[in-house]
């Protein structure tokens, strides 16, 4: 695996995987109910409040999918989100990440994420991505449009991908040329199950773009640190890493185009040892907007064994997304209570082995090109037998690697009642 295949992987297993494959959601409006206004003599009126008392008192009462008895505003007011399977090909049937066996640390604390247990968030935003099903736009698109317009599909203009790569180039510090850009079509694969559709690529780099705007920058060359934020790979340490971090996101706000930023590290773990992850997202605004924003809008940097920089992995989703409404979100508790029912989705390829074993818990959104919408979830980082099949069997004397498998469950963190079709057991 290529240097940077192990990098975006390693990412994936930070951000949650980017989850291609889980569900894809597509929001759906109920239908709006004709309201008729009848006129009615008193004595009929009195025996409509009557009948309505009576089967008030003999329904039984409705609840979130938390348990609690539904708020005074209706379902009805919020487009209802329907839940759907997408099988996506080219993905690993198990996926899982290695977490240290005698580490609590909060994972949300360690990635200075602005969501924790007490944030006291009661809803946040769903998004529409306006980038879903949309293709490059070929020479005889406009022909087959107008010959039968059910064939018309959501195009981009290939000019207007060759506008954005150079300009995130220039950003990037990379001086591309017109003649060094190529446009593909919708099958050029590309990271992460995605598909790059435009690339410009010179002596000095190459910079590849989807249409749901990832970015990723390679450096032929890795760029030089000044020194004091030049670490070797043996020398790196959460103290320095931060320090490193927070000098490219100021040395590359251009790029980013955040306002304001705060760095985070993370060291993960694959072949060959210990390696770090540098981050950074927007923190302007109230926590609910820096929840958004750490979701949808991220900056990760790559460095090489003598503390360089040779990558940088952008993605933008916020760029392609529209605000839907916002929807009341239940609990940590409650998500810890839809998993242990089997409501959650994962790609881990194991049953949920049982609440005992969870690590960490973040808050996430759910997004990318595979997306209709851009929902929030609860994951569940959740600790793994050795071994372990599909039958959610554990045995206590199974965790004893220095490292353990833990796989990710995702449990949806808007309310039930907005939710045509809550999930169960969706394992992949």
């Amino acid at each position: 695996m290529k240097a940077e295949e192990k990098f975006l992987s390693a990412i994936g297993d930070i951000e949650d995987d980017f989850i291609a494959e889980a569900a894809a959601y597509t929001p759906r409006k109920q239908k709006e109910r004709n309201r008729r206004v009848w006129k009615y003599g008193g004595a009929l009126a009195a025996c409509l409040i009557v009948t309505v008392v009576t089967c008030a008192a003999l329904m039984p009462s409705e609840k979130t999918s938390g348990g609690d008895p539904l708020p005074e505003t209706k379902a009805a007011d919020l487009p209802l989100l329907t839940i759907e399977e997408r099988q996506e090909t080219g993905q690993a049937e198990k996926r899982t990440k290695k977490l240290p066996a005698e580490d609590d640390t909060d994972r949300d604390k360690a990635q200075n994420a602005p969501w924790t247990t007490g944030a006291g968030v009661e809803a946040l935003p769903v998004y529409s991505n306006q980038a879903y099903g949309t293709v490059v736009a070929s020479e005889d698109e406009d022909r087959q449009n107008g010959e039968n317009s059910a064939a018309r599909r959501k195009t981009v203009d290939p000019s207007e991908l060759s506008d954005r790569v150079l300009m995130t180039a220039a950003a990037a510090g990379i001086d591309a040329e017109p003649a060094d850009v190529t446009v593909t079509d919708e099958n050029a694969a590309g990271i992460d199950g995605g598909h790059f559709v435009v690339k410009a690529e010179n002596g000095q780099g190459s910079v590849q773009l989807t249409l749901d705007n990832k970015a990723l920058i390679r450096f032929s060359q890795s760029v030089k640190l000044p020194e004091e934020y030049r670490v070797p790979a043996d020398q790196r340490s959460e103290e320095n890493m931060e320090k490193t971090a927070s000098w490219l996101l100021s040395e590359y706000s251009r790029l980013t185009g955040f306002e304001s930023s705060e760095a985070s590290v993370e060291a993960f773990w694959q072949e060959g040892g210990q390696k770090w992850i540098l981050s950074g997202c927007e923190t302007a605004g109230d926590v609910k907007s820096q929840i958004v924003s750490y979701n949808l809008k991220r900056v990760f940097f790559q460095l090489d064994e003598e503390g360089n920089l040779s990558s940088i992995f952008l993605r933008d989703y916020a760029a392609c997304s529209e605000e839907i409404e916002e929807y009341p979100i239940i609990s940590r508790q409650e998500a810890e209570t839809l998993l242990e029912e089997g409501e959650y989705v994962t790609k881990c390829g194991y049953s949920m082995p049982g609440t005992a074993y969870i690590r960490r818990v973040s808050l996430v959104y759910l997004a990318g090109e595979n997306y209709n919408i851009f929902m929030p979830y609860y994951a569940f980082d959740v600790q793994l037998p050795a071994g372990a099949g599909g039958d959610g069997s554990v045995s206590a004397d199974t965790f004893t690697e220095e490292y353990v498998d833990c796989g990710t469950y995702y449990v949806p963190a808007v309310k039930g009642e907005y939710i045509a079709n809550m999930p169960k057991e969706k394992t992949k």
